[in-house]
């Protein structure tokens, strides 16, 4: 099936312009993957979570759901597979098919979900990925006539996160790298809590800027006077009325209930 055909299925998100979930059995979630690959599509990440009481009909106390988040034409599609996580002699067994053979990059996120969430995919790979090196695993080494063993970090400057590596080479060819993360966090994701919404899509790198109506679903926290005005008339342009939690002749103070998650906030450039 083609993407689109994915595409169509899915159900918008709320509040996030261009996105679609999608809620998959374990073999359409191979199929999807599989289609997006084949369409040119890209894998941005892979979680699991915890099942939302009283949104999973049947749902046990060891139900979970795995996620995958794709980037393609016309937008970002959520897969959502439900799962229940293997207790006793089967908890070595797989809990979900595996999407590395169509995104090899996906490899790397379901080890981490392995020691983040304990849940196993089918990939032959099972080494850790963020602890490491733990007992009973050693690198994979190359052996053989003018074979040298390189290692790099754990801090690299050519990497977002401080990593260990072991590069094999012979000369300047590398025959083969081991890197191991998850030494340090540099706290991006917590960063995002205490940033205003339109600094947090700068640093996410978002392609196109934040539109009134990507956050008319939003609480507000409104200033007095003309501030308080202009965004009553830009929201009536947009269609749509301010939910105001709070009011605040204050930049600084606005800023920081944004931060602290009350709402967003519209203020002068000078202010910031």
């Amino acid at each position: 099936m083609p993407f689109r055909g994915w595409w169509s299925r899915a159900k918008d998100l709320s509040g996030v312009s261009h996105s679609r979930g999608l809620t998959v059995t374990a073999d359409e979630w191979s199929r999807c993957a599989a289609d997006v690959a084949a369409g040119g599509g890209r894998l941005l990440a892979m979680w699991a979570s915890d099942c939302i009481d009283g949104q999973d009909e049947g749902a046990g106390a060891d139900a979970v759901e795995v996620h995958a988040a794709f980037m393609a034409d016309p937008g970002l599609l959520i897969l959502e597979l439900p799962v229940q996580r293997n207790a006793g002699p089967e908890a070595m067994q797989a809990d979900y098919p595996g999407i590395e053979r169509f995104f090899p990059c996906a490899s790397r996120m379901q080890r981490a979900m392995v020691e983040i969430s304990g849940l196993r995919s089918s990939d032959p790979d099972s080494r850790s990925w963020l602890r490491h090196l733990p007992d009973g695993q050693e690198l994979i080494r190359v052996s053989g006539e003018g074979v040298h063993e390189i290692a790099v970090g754990p801090v690299h400057a050519g990497t977002i996160e401080p990593g260990h590596f072991r590069f094999s080479v012979v000369g300047e060819k590398v025959l083969r790298l081991e890197e191991h993360f998850g030494y340090t966090h540099k706290g991006i994701e917590r960063r995002f809590l205490s940033l205003p919404l339109l600094e947090g899509h700068r640093l996410a790198a978002r392609e196109r800027p934040v539109t009134l109506a990507d956050v008319a679903e939003e609480r507000w926290i409104q200033g007095w006077g003309d501030t308080g005005n202009v965004i009553d008339s830009l929201a009536a342009a947009h269609g749509f009325r301010p939910k105001v939690a709070c009011r605040s002749s204050d930049y600084r103070f606005m800023s920081a209930l944004v931060g602290a998650g009350v709402g967003v906030a519209l203020v002068p450039t000078l202010a910031l």
